[in-house]
């Protein structure tokens, strides 16, 4: 790897973390040294978030990490849909792979841990890798590549999110992706493309709740 390549995934992972928050100045001569590289490839690294929708780069006053609105989270949505009602639809044709079948053991298995009312999230753990191992189980790699880079936008937005996503939203997350798994591994593809339509709808619902919150602090703080 190159010392672009690895400026670029160094500092597209502190982003994606929220090691690097939204609206977070970027300075080049520090960043350049906790990197180990100079500043050509750390600004051409710069250049590819920015066109990744990562950075904002505006002129006489340097990079920042871009803000997460809630355009770009209802934009996301938007996209996931097209892409994952579509693949549940499939890959439940094609039938259940090893995949599949041991996601929704360890679905079910997550539903038996007890009770998960009350309490705030901070770690998804595995159970939204559910959506990538559908994904996976079609074969296509150019989707497989396409999902990947969107999959950069949707773990940053879960971190930025995730602590106030409820231990009761969890359990919804989980028991919506058992029966999924459920109608996929049957061959059921109408329940399927159902059930994944009804997941991706009540995750709009939910972020678009914390989005609308954020934007009344916002606006009330400015007020």
């Amino acid at each position: 790897m190159n010392k672009k390549a690895r400026a670029y995934e160094d500092l597209k992972r502190q982003i994606i973390s929220m090691e690097l928050a939204p609206g977070a100045p970027i300075n080049e001569a520090e960043i350049a040294l906790q990197l180990g590289v100079s500043k050509t490839p750390l600004r051409e690294a710069l250049t590819q978030l920015e066109s990744d929708g990562f950075v904002d780069n505006i002129p006489a006053r340097g990079s920042s990490v871009s803000q997460i609105t809630a355009r770009e989270v209802d934009d996301v949505l938007q996209i996931r849909e097209v892409i994952e009602i579509g693949v549940a639809k499939r890959v439940a044709a094609v039938g259940g792979t090893p995949a599949l079948l041991r996601e929704r053991d360890a679905t079910a298995g997550m539903l038996k841990t007890g009770d998960t009312l009350g309490e705030y999230v901070y770690e998804w753990g595995l159970c939204e890798d559910v959506h990538l191992v559908l994904v996976q189980a079609l074969g296509n790699n150019l989707l497989i590549g396409v999902y990947g880079r969107l999959m950069d936008r949707i773990t940053r937005i879960r971190n930025y999110y995730g602590n106030r996503f409820t231990r009761r939203r969890l359990h919804d997350i989980v028991t919506e992706h058992a029966a999924i798994l459920d109608a996929i591994v049957c061959g059921d593809a109408a329940t399927a493309e159902r059930m994944m339509t009804q997941h991706l709808q009540n995750a709009r619902a939910f972020l678009g709740g914390l989005t609308d919150q954020e934007n009344g602090v916002k606006q009330w703080s400015m007020s």
